[in-house]
């Protein structure tokens, strides 16, 4: 029998990685540079687009914290034992009706319930105060080795999110291209038309930064690998990149790596805009 390397699904297991990569101060400033230009929707539909990758890439700690947030806030508002203390109350007086004690008895078992019940309302008020929703303990259980379906996600959806960042980027630059060659919007050039197009256009050092740099085409042949070869390095990729592989010589996708391709496109996509509105 083929001894063949074993599949595995390998994760970041640090909670605090799936912060939301979104620069929302990036986003503004180019979106009010933009604004009234002709890259006003080009730019919008960009920052739109790795927005929504952003908040899909951040959903394992946004389901934690809503979760922290729903439970710590629940815990203050229904967790009352007003009713419980009440029955107390209620319980004392009966018991004072139906068993006969003398009227100073009658008053010390009620003074005593009332004094029962002050102090376990002062602990509720305290044990509330205090609460802390165990977080590291939610987001741990989901990581346990019979969660497959959790890892699943982790696993796709951060390849998804590297995958969505380039379609992005690639929509953008040939939006750009398109309105600034006053062609029509079924235009679908090959990525030679494209650096043609942007060295007429915006010049040859941006072309040469943002469609032709060492970094921008190894994204894409990663972005080609998870699309076309199962996720596994392909020849004219390896040694071109820093992302994790199995051992079975698939891509490991971790959130660093998106972040890290967010700002290199961020950057990039900054560079167009600005040799565009010159």
């Amino acid at each position: 029998m083929m001894d063949t390397p074993m599949r595995q699904i390998i994760n970041d297991p640090n909670l605090t990685s799936y912060r939301g990569f979104m620069d929302y101060g990036w986003a503004k400033a180019v979106g009010e540079q933009s604004a009234g230009t002709i890259l006003e929707y080009p730019v919008f539909d960009l920052t739109m687009s790795w927005k929504g990758s952003s908040n899909a890439f951040a959903m394992p700690l946004l389901m934690v914290q809503g979760s922290t947030s729903f439970w710590t806030s629940y815990s203050t508002t229904h967790c009352d034992q007003s009713m419980v203390f009440a029955i107390i109350q209620k319980l004392g007086q009966r018991l004072c009706d139906e068993v006969e004690f003398t009227n100073m008895k009658q008053r010390e078992v009620k003074a005593a319930l009332d004094r029962i019940v002050r102090e376990a309302a002062h602990a509720e008020e305290v044990a509330r105060a205090a609460f802390v929703f165990p977080t590291d303990e939610l987001w741990n259980s989901y990581k346990q080795p019979g969660s497959a379906e959790f890892h699943l996600i982790l696993w796709t959806s951060q390849r998804l999110c590297f995958s969505s960042l380039i379609h992005a980027y690639e929509f953008f630059v040939q939006d750009v291209l398109r309105i600034k060659g006053g062609k029509s919007d079924s235009w679908r050039p090959h990525f030679e038309d494209l650096v043609f197009d942007m060295k007429q256009h915006l010049g040859d050092s941006i072309a040469d930064d943002c469609l032709n740099h060492p970094d921008i085409t190894s994204a894409k042949l990663v972005r080609n690998s998870l699309a076309h070869n199962g996720g596994k390095e392909t020849d004219n990729l390896k040694g071109k990149h820093g992302i994790r592989t199995c051992p079975d010589g698939r891509l490991l996708i971790w959130p660093e790596d998106n972040r890290k391709l967010f700002n290199l496109l961020k950057d990039r996509a900054s560079k167009i805009i600005n040799a565009a509105l010159r």
